[in-house]
């Protein structure tokens, strides 16, 4: 009897990098919206500071979502009146 080989290959083991041990991929790193409004200048930093709330925590993708939305905002005239 002959084995077969696998074609298939296995998928490689990340390793946790605070513990060191075998495990899935950790989650996104988060950040409070009043250390992300901190860390930016100018323009960016006026958006951030409309949108974000100081106490929350956010991902990369959620901040990047949050901006694109209320850049894609309709601007209304006389505040809608």
């Amino acid at each position: 009897m002959a084995k077969e080989e696998s074609t298939a290959q296995a998928e490689p083991v990340k390793e946790s990098p605070d513990t060191g041990t075998p495990g899935k991929a950790s989650a996104p790193p988060t950040f409070s919206g009043s250390q992300l409004i901190r860390s930016v200048s100018g323009v960016d930093r006026d958006i951030m500071a409309a949108i974000l709330l100081p106490d929350q925590q956010y991902t990369d993708a959620d901040v990047k979502s949050a901006i694109d939305k209320f850049l894609k905002k309709e601007v209304s005239i006389n505040g809608g009146r």
